[in-house]
């Protein structure tokens, strides 16, 4: 899909009014969320060599990650930039912000298919699991890496094989099962899992060197009830794909979610599910 094709635009509204209607439950629940996320973001920042006075770039930030922490980094001489074309979602970040009383960090609501609307260039630009909502990526990637300083790194977090991160694959792929819809194959949030693959569209968009690492972090919950709620509040995706549905099949759906997530659950019924993050540096 090109930038201004009908897919494209009906696409790119789907998605912003799906994450408008989630940003309660974001704010609702980006503590729990963080626990494990908060280290992704960490190391996202030291890869991009993220330092005091640095200016930084966060595509797809959401509820502000990981702007906020690169702003914590660079200090009160750096800049970060956090950009998401979700202004309810955005909102969330810029109260996270004011409650800190971070000073160096400015939102724009922006989509991240257009950086090249931004003023200057950047040591570093970051993008936690948003890249995989991108229809025209390579495209995106190339204005990326002209928004980039010399030697600036683009660094990235997207989602391993879905088997890898049952929070986030065991509910919709129990969706599809119930609703007997066929989800395409490397589609989605786990198109971007194979890290040869992920590289060559770095390269191709003519980044010179490309690196990646894996990073398992961990999902924790008080239980499956708890689970359930939480990917009903914050999953974009899930609501999608099952809004089309009767309340009946909803709870249908939910309540085999559950079931299925009970083979997650150690002592008191807690249920911990790993994540595994591809982290992609690209300079």
């Amino acid at each position: 899909m090109t930038a201004s094709s009908p897919e494209n635009v009906e696409y790119k509204n789907r998605q912003r009014q799906g994450w408008d209607d989630v940003s309660r439950g974001w704010e609702k629940w980006w503590t729990l969320f963080e626990k494990g996320a908060q280290v992704v973001s960490d190391r996202m920042v030291r890869l991009a060599s993220v330092g005091p006075g640095k200016r930084v770039l966060d595509l797809a930030t959401g509820i502000g990650e990981p702007a906020v922490t690169a702003a914590r980094t660079v200090g009160p001489d750096g800049l970060v930039i956090a950009t998401d074309f979700s202004e309810e979602m955005l909102a969330i970040g810029k109260n996270r912000a004011a409650k800190i009383g971070l000073e160096n960090i400015e939102f724009h609501c922006l989509d991240a298919e257009e950086v090249d609307r931004l003023d200057g260039l950047f040591d570093a630009v970051l993008c936690r699991w948003g890249l995989f909502f991108l229809p025209d990526l390579r495209n995106s990637l190339e204005k990326v890496r002209h928004r980039l300083l010399p030697g600036g790194r683009l660094v990235s977090a997207v989602w391993a094989e879905p088997e890898r991160v049952p929070a986030l694959s065991l509910p919709i792929g129990i969706a599809a099962q119930i609703l007997q819809r066929q989800l395409p194959s490397g589609s989605g949030v786990f198109s971007l899992s194979d890290p040869a693959a992920l590289t060559k569209i770095f390269r191709d968009a003519g980044f010179e060197t490309v690196q990646t690492e894996e990073l398992v972090i961990a999902a924790e919950f008080a239980s499956a009830d708890e689970f359930v709620q939480f990917t009903r509040d914050i999953s974009a995706p899930m609501r999608m794909l099952i809004a089309d549905q009767l309340p009946q099949k909803h709870e249908e759906i939910w309540d085999a979610v559950a079931q299925a997530s009970g083979r997650f659950a150690g002592t008191g019924g807690r249920i911990s599910m790993p994540l595994t993050a591809v982290i992609a540096v690209a300079q």
